[in-house]
């Protein structure tokens, strides 16, 4: 773009100059009419002090250098390398503030510099102070510089950016890397600390570091590195272009030298009066509005994702507008101009002022095999060491890439890791105000009387846990502070905490992680034939791995055991098997729920709706009738036994699954499974058809017939070829179907030859009446190619082709000889998922719950949440009321779809018991025998099985909620949201930096470290931050704790508009019902019980509808018309309702949900209400799903399906006509 146009007479603001040069405007470039060259203008290079005579000679000359393309653009990436160093090495202050002398008092934006030339010119930014303006090119004198100077300049300046950026590079890895706890001087601590007065050498003068110390090699290492890098930038030679650039990178130096003394000295000081508390600088004691101004830029960098320019513009901002305060207000004290001062440019600056940085240790870790090594020059080697076996080779793969800059070597890892140390996190974590009163109190509440487990704490592994000493390790003593920490090992990689536990994969022969059964059992029930894991087998078979000699001997044991050593396996309390966990987040809603629903049922808008025969996936091609008939003649012939599996297994896959489809068996799985179905079938058959003619003997027989009528050889009916079919075998019906339509719609001549063998090609030219004499060579056969000019010809009289032998209709469909086969469906296809929608575009959902897409409607993926509320609300909502009085295969498809609802309600619950567990064994093994049953494609998984273990979980750590991972993977987004340089070896320090100061900032935004007039800043702060209250994660914080439990919020003003007509009715309706007069009442807007949000049907209509319980009824739902309380007692709320009236007794037989469960799903209620009444808060048991339909005969009915953020203790469990309590 053409630069920006201005008059010297007037000034430009300051922002203007910093927007332009943060979007590096400065490099602008302008296409020739040949489009061959470009206008450089780039000042590293100089191109923009040179002036050029543009194209038209009538213009005034502009700055710049006509260069290639290629040159142009290897310009500007030098320009913007060097802009980018600078930026790296100066994250303080960026060089305009560095230049401004604070000491000299604030300018009037009245009096500013009124051009860019003024010497005063302090706020204009430096690079447009060097480069002057083309309005006045004409009076200025441009130095001599030619472009053939320039572009001789180009190679030594490329040189010298890449040994700057390494340089930079090296400075920014090893400041990253800087750890220390205790350092040891080489003398008493006697005195203040003396740093070296000109110091040409690390670690010199009288408080130097004992150098054979092991606490001080990482900062005498940084200090090494720093003065390295000081000397190789000094030394060499650099074009004068880059003497900006490479002062730049000479400060970031001195600055962590700098660094490295303050660190020697506090640490000195502490040393040397270990009884006085000696603190940093603390940005804490700045004044409130400053404070104000450096969480406000922290929180958009660090919790809304803005970049580091966008944010230097708001510092920018806000110190524009203090200055003009103080302008205004005729304010110039010292004390307003350091605060002014105190506010800096650089986002960077307010990270070191705030101490948000955690304290982390470096190790240089091995790209290839991931082996760790300390970060030190002397101990690490270059290449990988590391052996996985004794006897197999060394990794030898390279941990540091070396470059030589002017004859120093620079060296630096190429992957890193580093590791927050734990004493240092939970110190901080421990330092928050009232963190132990919370962490007690958990603990506190074991054992509850009920015998409702509500809490991991109630379960019987914390229960009966020891610690060292053989003692209750969570009861301990009341003095001390017993911790127990989940270990979440999710990350990017969902087979993570199989992997860290020592087991194999979910697709290894031996799959499960809580017993030994092999993927070809993977269909069985639970029985005693399944051998459970113990861990100190486990741990025998690990150790067994860890030292075999060869990778041979891993695998084997892998292959046998499914079992790798862990390096958890060290802690001796650890049990691999049962610590490992099932993740019901995972298991129940982003693998069960998702593979019923797009894997069993299919779920498709632009299919049909089905009967759910068919799994929606791809199916194997009907293979030939010969080869149906040899598979079936194996079937038939064999021995029943392992040989005549293996018989079975040599045929192909194809033949087994369509036996299987023809005799209605399973053909989901491998074909080892499918070769069991069949033999087992014909075990049947021959033991029973017998006594009772068996309808599947006679498809036997019937199967066996069409195979014979085909025109199959009968030797394919007799025995199993011995050898594979040779070119000059006779044409199956299928070949000769083929041939035919090839002869009709081939393209050209060469086309109807195509995959057709010549024994079709001369039957079916004795089809056609063609003969297939040999002119030419009388006795021999026509090879294929005369067979073809034969076919050729007669496609020619038939009118089919040209001359050319070209088809003369080839937009004509191919006709096909055998029927069409069926159109295929899905469950959940066109129609059904139009039923849904409409559905679900009239539920009101509460607003802790996530909204679900559409399904199968929208390309984004579902989350969770989003399957949750697909799967156990509104497939409930629908399905049941489609499918919910027909019979037949839609109510088993229901039923058995129901089971897998009520399984998934029961392990998601907030309490748990040996009841509900058996319940939930019930509810899962019919879902598991309806899935057989029903869908013979539907896949086993193994998540399938291992949803058996379940209750010994359930057992081990009660409900769900204290170790599922919603929490952890609010944590793999947060790491994904980052923003990173994509630069390997960096990206390790931005992931954990940015994580950890994202985390640190609203915890000490909370604490009393700040002023007191600040802390209104923090109910603002959870306003704008946790407003969003939907999703299970948040569910789990906000049910818990008194906090969580009963909170009424009242509103401050006054109503306003109709709602003062619409109070004084409901005042009018109190007072009638309670006789408390009108103005003794005062309305609240929002109530909170354990975590669930209540609101008046006027303020939130989806968050009013409510299920309430009192002595009259169990549970009915009502909708909230007001939440009032006495002006006396405020705490003790009471609720306006109207309850929704109930079907009779014999319209209920109309309701199909009732036969389901009303807690699972739901029931239907008239659209209207009963006259109004007042409950207490404590009658409030959770909100309801509201959906209005027509219904049958029953009119508009509402459809309430329970929201439960609670447990269900009191809610009825039951179905298919049983009820559990």
């Amino acid at each position: 773009m053409p630069p920006v146009p201005h008059s010297s007479s007037s000034p430009r603001p300051l922002h203007i100059y910093q927007h332009l040069e943060k979007q590096k405007i400065h490099v602008r470039h302008y296409w020739m009419k040949s489009k061959k060259t470009l206008l450089c203008r780039c000042r590293r290079l100089g191109c923009g002090m040179v002036l050029t005579q543009p194209f038209d000679e009538r213009s005034d000359p502009v700055r710049g250098v006509w260069l290639p393309p290629a040159t142009f653009y290897r310009h500007k990436r030098f320009d913007r390398a060097c802009m980018d160093i600078e930026d790296e090495a100066n994250p303080c202050e960026s060089s305009v503030v560095r230049e401004q002398s604070v000491g000299a008092g604030v300018t009037p934006p009245s009096a500013a510099p009124t051009s860019i030339d003024h010497p005063d010119a302090v706020n204009v930014p430096r690079f447009l102070r060097d480069i002057p303006d083309e309005a006045s090119a004409a009076g200025r004198r441009i130095p001599d510089v030619s472009p053939s100077s320039l572009l001789a300049d180009t190679d030594n300046v490329a040189r010298a950016v890449q040994d700057l950026q390494h340089v930079i590079k090296f400075i920014n890895q090893s400041a990253a890397s800087l750890s220390y706890t205790n350092l040891i001087f080489d003398r008493p601590h006697k005195g203040n600390f003396v740093p070296a007065a000109h110091p040409d050498a690390p670690n010199i003068g009288p408080c130097k570091l004992q150098v054979e110390a092991k606490e001080n090699a990482s900062i005498l290492r940084h200090e090494r590195k720093m003065f390295q890098a000081l000397i190789a930038v000094q030394s060499f030679d650099r074009p004068i272009s880059l003497e900006s650039t490479a002062a730049a990178v000479l400060q970031r130096a001195a600055d962590e030298l700098q660094r490295i003394d303050d660190i020697k000295a506090g640490e000195w000081e502490r040393q040397r009066c270990p009884s006085v508390s000696i603190q940093p600088e603390d940005a804490y004691e700045s004044h409130p509005a400053t404070l104000a101004c450096y969480f406000l830029i922290l929180t958009l960098s660090l919790l809304c994702g803005l970049s580091r320019e966008k944010c230097n513009f708001a510092l920018a901002t806000l110190h524009f507008i203090m200055r003009w305060l103080v302008v205004e207000t005729n304010i110039s004290s010292s004390e307003e101009e350091a605060r002014l001062a105190d506010l800096p440019r650089d986002s960077r600056t307010l990270l070191k002022r705030i101490h948000l940085d955690p304290k982390c240790k470096s190790y240089i870790t091995c790209p290839s095999c991931f082996k760790l090594y300390n970060d030190d020059d002397f101990a690490c080697p270059e290449y990988c060491i590391h052996s996985p076996l004794p006897g197999a080779p060394q990794c030898s793969t390279k941990l540091k890439r070396t470059r030589i800059i002017r004859g120093t070597a620079f060296e630096h890892p190429v992957k890193r890791y580093l590791y927050q140390d734990m004493k240092q996190w939970l110190a901080q974590f421990l330092s928050r105000s009232d963190i132990e009163s919370k962490l007690e109190r958990g603990s506190a509440a074991m054992k509850v009387a009920d015998g409702e487990q509500h809490d991991i704490w109630d379960a019987e592994v914390l229960q009966n846990f020891q610690g060292p000493d053989g003692s209750p390790f969570v009861c301990g003593p009341s003095k001390e502070l017993c911790l127990v920490f989940s270990l979440g090992v999710d990350g990017f990689n969902p087979s993570g905490a199989r992997q860290v536990g020592g087991f194999a994969g979910p697709t290894n022969t031996i799959f499960c992680s809580y017993c030994l059964l092999t993927k070809d059992r993977i269909e069985e029930l639970p029985s005693n034939k399944w051998s459970m894991r113990s861990c100190k087998e486990h741990r025998a078979v690990a150790e067994k791995w860890r030292d075999a000699q060869t990778a041979e001997e891993q695998k084997a044991i892998v292959d046998r055991y499914g079992v790798r050593y862990s390096e958890l396996l060290r802690l001796p309390y650890w049990n691999p098997v049962l610590f490992t966990v099932l993740d019901s987040m995972h298991a129940d809603f982003l693998l069960k729920l998702h593979h019923h629903i797009r894997d069993v049922w299919g779920a498709d808008p632009s299919m049909a709706s089905g009967e759910g025969h068919h799994a929606p996936l791809p199916r194997p091609p009907r293979p030939s009738d010969s080869a149906l008939a040899s598979g079936l003649c194996v079937l038939i012939k064999g021995n029943m036994d392992k040989a005549h599996e293996q018989a079975l297994l040599h045929c192909q896959k194809p033949v087994l699954y369509h036996l299987c489809h023809e005799f209605g068996l399973r053909r989901a799985q491998t074909a080892l499974l499918m070769a069991r179905e069949l033999i087992q079938f014909v075990q049947f058959l021959l033991l029973f058809h017998k006594r009772q003619p068996s309808e599947n003997f006679a498809k036997i027989q019937k199967l066996l017939k069409t195979l014979s009528e085909s025109k199959v050889p009968e030797a394919a009916l007799q025995e199993l070829p011995k050898k594979k079919r040779t070119k000059n075998d006779p044409p199956s019906e299928q070949e000769m179907i083929k041939a035919r339509s090839k002869l009709e719609n081939a393209q050209s001549t060469i086309a109807i030859g195509t995959g057709i063998r010549v024994p079709t090609l001369l039957r079916l030219c004795a089809e056609l009446g063609i003969s297939t004499d040999n002119h030419l060579r009388p006795g021999c056969p026509l090879h294929k190619g005369g067979l073809l000019d034969r076919l050729a010809d007669w496609r020619l009289l038939q009118g089919l082709t040209n001359e050319d032998g070209n088809l003369l209709h080839p937009g004509r469909r191919p006709q096909s000889h055998e029927a069409p086969p069926p159109k295929n469906t899905v469950v959940l296809g066109r129609e059904v998922l139009e039923e849904i929608w409409i559905d679900q575009a009239r539920t009101q959902l509460p607003s802790f719950v996530t909204a679900a897409p559409l399904v199968a409607a929208e390309k984004r993926t579902p989350t969770a949440d989003h399957w949750r509320s697909i799967g156990l609300i509104h497939l409930v909502i629908t399905l049941i009321r489609l499918w919910g009085h027909k019979e037949g295969r839609m109510q088993e498809m229901l039923h058995n779809y129901m089971h897998l609802v009520t399984a998934i309600h029961i392990t998601n619950m907030r309490s748990m018991s040996k009841d509900k567990i058996d319940l939930y064994s019930f509810h899962y093994k019919e879902y598991f025998c309806g899935i057989l049953k029903l869908y013979k494609e539907a896949r086993i998984r193994p998540v399938h099985h291992m949803a058996f273990h379940y209750p010994m979980l359930l057992e081990a750590f009660g409900p769900v909620h204290s170790w599922r991972a919603w929490a952890f993977e609010r944590f793999n987004y947060t790491l994904q949201t980052i923003k990173t340089n994509s630069k390997f070896g960096e990206m390790e320090m931005t992931f954990i930096n940015d994580a950890c100061r994202a985390a640190n900032l609203p915890a000490l935004l909370s604490s009393n470290r700040l002023p007191d007039a600040m802390t209104s800043l923090w109910p603002e702060f959870q306003k704008t931050f946790r407003s969003d209250i939907r999703g299970t994660r948040l569910n789990d914080t906000l049910s818990f704790g008194s906090a969580g439990w009963l909170k009424v919020t009242y509103p401050s003003s006054k109503p306003r508009g109709k709602l003062v007509e619409l109070q004084s009715r409901l005042a009018g309706a109190v007072t009638n019902l309670t006789g408390v007069h009108h103005s003794d009442i005062m309305f609240g807007s929002k109530l909170w019980k354990a975590g669930a949000l209540y609101q008046p049907y006027s303020r939130s209509p989806r968050d009013s509808n409510v299920i309430i319980r009192n002595a009259d009824f169990d549970q009915a739902p009502a909708r909230i018309l007001a939440i009032f309380s006495e002006k006396s007692c405020p705490e003790t709320p009471s609720i306006l309702i109207e309850r929704l009236v109930e079907l009779d007794s014999a319209q209920v037989k109309e309701d199909p949900y009732q036969q389901f469960g009303f807690s699972v799903a739901g029931g239907l209620f008239f659209n209207r209400y009963h006259p109004l009444e007042i409950i207490k808060y404590e009658a409030l048991v959770t909100l309801f799903a509201r959906t209005v339909f027509e219904y049958r005969t029953l009119g508009s009915v509402v459809h309430v399906l329970p929201i439960t953020k609670v447990g269900r203790k009191r809610l009825l469990l039951h179905h298919l006509g049983a009820d559990y309590q």
